[in-house]
């Protein structure tokens, strides 16, 4: 009589196949690729922690040399800026471009004149305090080197226009004041400590166009608040002026 033999199923499966079982390194267990530890003695079994471990320490140490490097640049940076340097050569390259108020730069006599043309102001001695504005950043650009300063030349005459208007309703330029300046005493100042007024208290003489001027010398020299201008070149102004350098027509040859 044949044998009766009897088939045991397999288990049904969930998924696909079967799972390739591995073998605990500590205790010698069966477990499953995808578990973390061994489910016995506790050991890790699953390295891919580690090549996570590795790959975040790895971004730390780059980020660590990045960050650094990106602060050197910085701080290089703002050092260069806050660092301390004289102003010479710092200028505009030349008087004519250091303001664009500067219409025309030309020689005569032995000095340079600079032709200032400003627009009409809302405050008359608006002009006085614009005009130094502008010698200081032509002063600027003498001292940076400007190829316009011949090696002779002793003085800058710097010739102030403001727009009017006449009887007849006609707009033209008319002169405000001229005022003669050292180019030594330019070239030696310090301009990061000195602004307009300074640069006014630096004239060695003055003569105002009347009866133009008036009104921005009064407001300016005798006005409220009168004490924080430019002192000695109202002073200057006060005077009749019989320098040769300060004809307006001058600045015409």
């Amino acid at each position: 009589m044949a044998a009766r033999v009897t088939v045991v199923p397999l288990p049904q499966l969930r998924g696909a196949a079967l799972t390739t079982m591995t073998r605990c390194r500590k205790c010698g267990a069966a477990t499953n690729p995808e578990d973390l530890t061994c489910r016995y003695c506790g050991h890790r079994v699953n390295d891919q922690w580690r090549a996570e471990i590795r790959e975040r320490r790895r971004k730390r140490r780059r980020l660590m040399l990045v960050i650094p490097s990106i602060s050197i640049v910085l701080i290089a940076i703002l050092l260069f800026a806050a660092w301390p340097r004289g102003d010479a050569g710092t200028g505009d390259g030349s008087i004519s471009a250091s303001n664009s108020y500067i219409s025309q730069v030309v020689t005569a006599n032995g000095a340079l004149y600079a032709n200032v043309d400003l627009p009409t102001s809302p405050a008359p001695d608006d002009a006085i305090v614009q005009a130094g504005i502008v010698a200081r950043d032509a002063g600027r650009a003498i001292k940076g080197g400007s190829s316009e300063v011949a090696g002779d030349t002793k003085w800058i005459v710097f010739q102030v226009t403001q727009q009017v208007t006449d009887t007849k309703g006609n707009r033209t330029r008319a002169n405000v004041f001229l005022m003669k300046i050292d180019i030594a005493r330019l070239k030696m100042a310090d301009y990061k400590v000195t602004d307009g007024r300074a640069v006014l208290d630096m004239a060695e003489s003055v003569r105002r166009v009347r009866p133009i001027s008036d009104k921005a010398f009064q407001i300016y020299c005798r006005g409220k608040g009168s004490d924080a201008n430019a002192q000695r070149f109202c002073a200057l102004a006060d005077q009749a002026s019989n320098d040769p350098l300060l004809m307006p027509q001058q600045a015409a040859e």
